[in-house]
């Protein structure tokens, strides 16, 4: 039994799957993190009465603020920071990608025709 035949622009170059996973990893970390924000800000919400925790300035706790919203907020802060970092990884493989890709014979051929 032979194997079906592919479309000649769905074939990968040898280790192009490997060269993907680090951008699937991070766009999956971007998303988890970004999931975990919405939560603890909704559990951060549920804190205080009217969903107004105390703050200093930014994600400062005050001395008013619960021991609880202020763990809250320094791990949404944390998050924040994995979520910029993980964007940046997703950023940075996809245009190491890119350029791999631009010194495909095929690839520059299609690009011919593109607008």
């Amino acid at each position: 039994m032979r194997p079906p035949q592919l479309h000649v622009f769905t074939r990968r170059a040898p280790g192009a799957r490997a060269d993907a996973y680090p951008q699937g990893c991070a766009a999956g970390c971007h998303s988890g993190a970004g999931a975990a924000n919405i939560v603890s800000g909704a559990y951060l919400a549920r804190q205080a009465p009217e969903g107004r925790v105390p703050v200093e300035r930014g994600a400062t706790p005050t001395e008013e603020t619960p021991e609880k919203a202020a763990r809250t907020m320094k791990a949404s802060d944390i998050m924040g920071m994995i979520n910029l970092v993980c964007m940046a990884g997703v950023i940075g493989v996809t245009a190491l990608l890119n350029m791999k890709a631009g010194t495909s014979s095929k690839w520059a051929a299609v690009t011919r025709f593109l607008p």
